[in-house]
């Protein structure tokens, strides 16, 4: 598994959340409360976070998103805080990338990421 790049800064902390994904089901009754049911354990949990790249730091990004971890299909490893700590997680891509230029030539880069909990 790839290790996301030391080179490349950690997220920032501007629009850096986490979203944990529902892990029930409910099911509204005609009469009286609804009912839920747990429907996996593992619950599923999202980290959306931006990054900040000079223009040679977006070539690496690129180049690692493209042929490292294949278009964002693949997991890797990546160090996030997800309210413990800053800690080794496995994650990968929910969707692609987007980017917004800076001034000064740099990259303002955001990113849907999906946790792995061992």
């Amino acid at each position: 598994m790839e290790n996301f790049p030391a080179t490349l800064p950690a997220p920032s902390i501007d629009g850096y959340s986490i979203n944990p994904e529902k892990s029930f089901i409910r099911t509204e009754m005609d009469t009286g409360p609804a009912r839920q049911r747990q429907i996996f354990t593992a619950m599923p949990t999202t980290v959306s976070c931006g990054f900040k790249f000079t223009p040679a730091q977006m070539t690496e990004f690129r180049a690692f998103y493209m042929t490292d971890v294949n278009t964002g299909a693949d997991w890797f490893r990546m160090s996030l805080d997800v309210g413990d700590g800053l800690l080794e997680y496995d994650v990968r891509f929910v969707e692609p990338w987007s980017a917004n230029r800076l001034p000064g030539a740099n990259w303002s880069v955001s990113a849907n990421l999906e946790v792995r909990f061992q």
